[in-house]
């Protein structure tokens, strides 16, 4: 005996599914298609290859990369403010093992925003910002004959560097110089007993 008048439900059900699905899928590329910046005229790649060729500064490409990230002036002045101080007093750098996400735990803040003020106020990458603290403090030891004693390698260690090829390139890329023609150069009395 032969059911005509009932239709099967599962072939209903992945009627309707594929229906719910279409619709889904077009809903997702419409809501893409209106996002401003994905099919923008600009693309990221096209102002790394503007400023690369002189036709952009740094300043107007970082303005660019953040402009959708939602920080306000206050909010971006506030932790300028904070990071400066916790740099200084509170020294994190000298760990070596710092991070981005401890540090932005530390203020309180999102690593999203951290790393933007860190690149829109310094021009730097974390690691570079980190270790130019390093740096200036491991100058600042080298240069004071009280630490004539320790060695080179032991004071870098203590400013948070932990490696010493990282070091020693770090140094030399941001001095022109090795350490230890630095200390020289900056202790006259000690270069003047090496040379006799």
């Amino acid at each position: 005996m032969a059911d005509y008048g009932i239709i099967d439900q599962t072939l209903i059900l992945r009627e309707i599914s594929m229906i719910i699905l279409v619709v889904y899928l077009l809903g997702i590329g419409v809501f893409g298609y209106r996002q401003e910046g994905i099919f923008s005229a600009i693309r990221l790649t096209d102002i790394s290859n503007a400023r690369i060729s002189g036709k952009i500064s740094p300043e107007i490409e970082r303005e660019f990369k953040y402009r959708k990230s939602g920080l306000q002036d206050q909010e971006i002045t506030m932790l300028l403010s904070e990071l400066n101080r916790i740099m200084k007093s509170g020294q994190p750098w000298v760990n070596c093992d710092l991070n981005i996400q401890d540090l932005a735990k530390q203020l309180n803040t999102s690593v999203h925003k951290l790393s933007r003020v860190i690149n829109e106020h310094f021009g730097k990458n974390f690691f570079d910002y980190i270790n130019s603290y390093r740096l200036a403090a491991v100058k600042k030891m080298l240069g004071n004959p009280v630490n004539n004693d320790q060695k080179i390698m032991a004071i870098a260690y203590d400013c948070g560097f932990n490696s010493k090829s990282a070091f020693y390139a770090i140094f030399r890329k941001n001095t022109g110089m090795s350490p230890i023609e630095f200390r020289m150069k900056n202790q006259p009395e000690r270069s003047t007993v090496f040379s006799n």
